[in-house]
């Protein structure tokens, strides 16, 4: 076992180099996108600090912005070296350890040991993984990746604990991400794993309300973070979950515009090509 997760780890770390010097060039090239940057680096440099967390562009809180409470933890790397570039790392390390749940899980599916080396590898090499981090410099919510893969194949396997974890460390990256682990237990319910299922729409629905419909919002002064951007289906969480219920034709215009389409069709390119390579199609 050793040496096959020894493959694992050295995918990680030849990932994590390698997503982790893109980013750190295209920063070094001044072409990062400064507004987010500065922001995230500023609120994890005042935790650090033992300093209010307010933003100076925004004016609110750190929690107010998408109730990322992961940026506490990320904040102790601030106590070594306060530096950007920390971010990127973390951005990386847990995009790339994506490889590790996804070895287990093609394990699960009873692949072999070669073809789940392959299919971690495939992982890796994927173009919307590298995108993903190149074009976002950083993100909170990428180190939910590693998390809801782990949370996959943990609920299979019936590891209750760290199914749990995992979900809890999907929460506190972004508070709309309550919306995917409700999504994921009503998967885990189709899977008859009912309790499992149940567990995570709750604590989804949970987190949910009080995250977004609270404590975002007080903290801020407003509405949740990211509402503004879907101003043309409501204008608060509320209005846009009753519209999509009350007036789906707004949301599948979005779903099925033309930029939407052409967005799944780049998304999907590589595995239309692989398919058809593997049916000798294009042969």
């Amino acid at each position: 076992m050793q040496k096959k997760l020894g493959y694992i780890s050295f995918l990680v770390i030849i990932g994590t180099l390698i997503l982790f010097i893109s980013s750190s060039l295209r920063h070094l090239l001044f072409k990062s996108t400064a507004l987010d940057l500065a922001v995230f680096d500023q609120w994890v440099y005042l935790i650090s600090q033992n300093l209010p967390p307010i933003s100076s562009f925004f004016g609110f809180h750190v929690i107010g912005d998408h109730a990322a409470f992961i940026l506490y933890p990320i904040s102790l790397l601030y106590k070594i070296y306060p530096s950007e570039y920390w971010l990127f790392l973390v951005q990386t390390f847990g995009l790339a350890f994506g490889c590790l749940p996804i070895y287990l899980l093609s394990l699960q599916a009873g692949l072999s040991i070669n073809y789940s080396k392959a299919i971690s590898l495939s992982y890796l090499l994927y173009p919307a993984l590298f995108n993903s981090n190149f074009f976002t410099d950083f993100r909170p919510e990428s180190i939910a990746v590693p998390a809801l893969l782990w949370a996959i194949w943990a609920a299979i396997e019936k590891c209750t604990y760290q199914l749990f974890f995992a979900i809890g460390l999907v929460l506190i990256c972004k508070d709309s991400l309550s919306l995917t682990v409700i999504g994921f237990g009503v998967w885990l319910l189709l899977q008859n794993r009912r309790v499992y299922g149940l567990c995570c729409i709750l604590i989804g629905l949970s987190w949910y309300i009080f995250t977004i419909g609270y404590l975002a919002p007080f903290l801020r002064g407003g509405q949740a973070g990211g509402v503004v951007f879907y101003a043309s289906l409501g204008s608060s969480p509320k209005e846009i979950i009753i519209n999509i219920f009350t007036n789906p034709n707004l949301i599948l215009g979005k779903f099925l515009s033309p930029d939407a389409l052409f967005y799944y069709l780049l998304l999907l390119l590589p595995v239309i090509i692989r398919h058809l390579q593997n049916s000798n199609i294009l042969w």
